[in-house]
């Protein structure tokens, strides 16, 4: 039975805090754009241009990070465990 310590359970955890950071990160660039005194639909134009820079950068950015991180923990996983054919 698999436990909340299983390395599969990190991966999906590290998996679904990817968007969510990049749509936090992204939120906070769209509110600090300003006001900037023109149609409605231009402002929304702006905001989604600024929010999808924002949003792909972020998860390129992150995309890296986690690469790094998971074939790290990968790697240090593979050492502590032993091999399944030494235990049988």
């Amino acid at each position: 039975m698999p436990s909340f310590s299983d390395f599969a359970t990190m991966r999906y955890v590290a998996a679904v805090t990817k968007p969510l950071i990049c749509t936090a990160i992204m939120a906070i660039a769209v509110l600090a754009v300003p006001n900037l005194h023109v149609g409605a639909l231009t402002q929304l134009a702006v905001l989604a241009i600024v929010g999808g820079l924002v949003y792909a950068a972020t998860a390129l950015i992150l995309r890296t990070i986690l690469k790094e991180i998971i074939g790290t923990a990968m790697q240090m996983w593979k050492k502590l465990r032993p091999a399944k054919a030494a235990v049988a």
